[in-house]
């Protein structure tokens, strides 16, 4: 056996050994285990609040986080972000957009003023596809839309609006499971 040939079969050696290793650290990291049980789908939801500091918006956070953490399963987990506006209309409309470009499926936004609902209902409505709930003050039938856009208030206390508000995004966001009778 010459040198080079040694050499050659050195490598193939070290070549064969390094693919060995690559195939039980793959394996070892595999772990043999499959996933048992639903897949969780996560489903993300922006809330456009006017200030960190005003209580109004402190108490909307919390009935937020409560009733969302209240619907998590083992196939459906919800992520909430927040961003603020600080009572600013150009603010809200950019936090709103920002949510849209992230591709949330759902936007709740406490409006600054009345004036600024058409201008979310606008965002929306060409979003092509992401639902809103405008909170806080029940704006003009005009802001609203049957299919994207609502809002339940009511003048009840906001944990009772912000419960029947997430029932409805759960209906039009959650998959109907499939009868498993058939």
């Amino acid at each position: 056996m010459t040198g080079r040939t040694a050499i050659k079969n050195i490598v193939r050696l070290m070549s064969a050994s390094l693919c060995l290793m690559l195939v039980i650290a793959m394996s070892a990291c595999y772990g043999g285990k499959e996933q048992s049980g639903p897949k969780q789908v996560p489903y993300y939801i922006g809330a456009v609040l006017t200030s960190e500091s005003d209580d109004i918006s402190g108490r909307y956070k919390k009935a937020l986080d409560d009733a969302f953490a209240a619907l998590e399963t083992e196939t459906a987990r919800f992520e909430v972000d927040y961003q603020y506006s600080d009572g600013d209309q150009l603010q809200q409309e950019h936090a709103v957009n920002s949510f849209i470009a992230q591709g949330v499926d759902a936007v709740f936004v406490l409006p600054v003023s009345a004036e600024s609902t058409p201008m979310v209902h606008d965002l929306i409505l060409d979003s092509g596809g992401t639902y809103c709930v405008l909170i806080g003050d029940r704006p003009d039938q005009e802001a609203l839309d049957e299919k994207y856009v609502f809002s339940f208030y009511d003048g009840s206390d906001i944990s009772t609006e912000i419960r029947k508000a997430v029932s409805k995004l759960t209906e039009v966001l959650l998959p109907v499971p499939e009868d498993e009778t058939d």
